[in-house]
């Protein structure tokens, strides 16, 4: 605090401006960071929902001719979305009917499916849908899938943030530098104004008080005169 206030005053208008500047960005990010950590795990787990919804309408052929090998293969399409850790599908007894398991993975199904909806878990999200052949459920769907999509967004942006913040203080730094310069000229300036203009006044307007004077001395003396005549 002592260091701060044996700095130039300059140096103090500087730091002050970057300071609030650095405040306001501070909040905005925070705010902006914080809504995306909520929001962002809720648009996952809508893709991963769909992805259940489509799978479960695959498998109902499957689960239909209890062809264990076709719901494996359907499941095995999950590889192209490496978020995805495992996969199951339940028959219409809860019993685990096919299953899938990302590469590396352990297995870590739930016993019974659960009821149709999105839960977190353990850095993960988890999705339940129904697979339903007439109107009428025969089975269940199981996904569960990593954050990390979430995780990386979130570095990313903060990434982009921080360097908008550097980027948004050092500007302010430079304006401020530009307006005490620009105001340590101002006054020079307007006295150097204000100097020339009451010369050009001054010397504008003596002659013409020279010049009306004696036009007004003349014009009593006559009066008086023809007065006394």
């Amino acid at each position: 605090m002592k260091a701060y206030q044996n700095l130039p005053i300059k140096w103090k208008l500087a730091s002050f401006s970057v300071f609030t500047c650095g405040i306001a960005l501070i909040l905005a990010c925070t705010f902006f960071l914080g809504y995306e950590s909520v929001e962002l795990p809720k648009e996952t787990a809508a893709e991963l929902a769909t992805v259940a919804e489509m799978t479960a309408a695959n498998t109902v052929a499957p689960l239909a001719f209890v062809d264990r090998g076709s719901a494996d293969g359907i499941l095995r399409a999950l590889r192209a979305d490496n978020h995805i850790i495992e996969a199951c599908i339940y028959d219409r007894a809860g019993k685990v009917f096919g299953t899938y398991v990302r590469r590396g993975g352990i297995a870590s199904f739930p016993a019974r499916p659960g009821a149709a909806d999105y839960y977190f878990e353990n850095d993960s999200v988890i999705v339940f849908r129904p697979v339903i052949l007439s109107g009428e459920t025969i089975g269940s769907i199981y996904l569960r899938s990593d954050l990390e999509k979430v995780h990386s967004r979130l570095r990313r942006y903060s990434t982009i943030l921080g360097a908008a913040m550097f980027a948004a203080c050092l500007v302010a730094f430079l304006f401020s530098s530009w307006l005490q310069a620009a105001l340590r000229l101002w006054p020079r300036t307007t006295q150097h104004g204000s100097k020339s203009l009451a010369d050009s006044r001054a010397s504008g307007s003596t002659p013409k008080r020279g010049r009306s004077r004696p036009r007004q001395g003349c014009g009593s003396r006559s009066a008086s005169l023809s007065h006394i005549v």
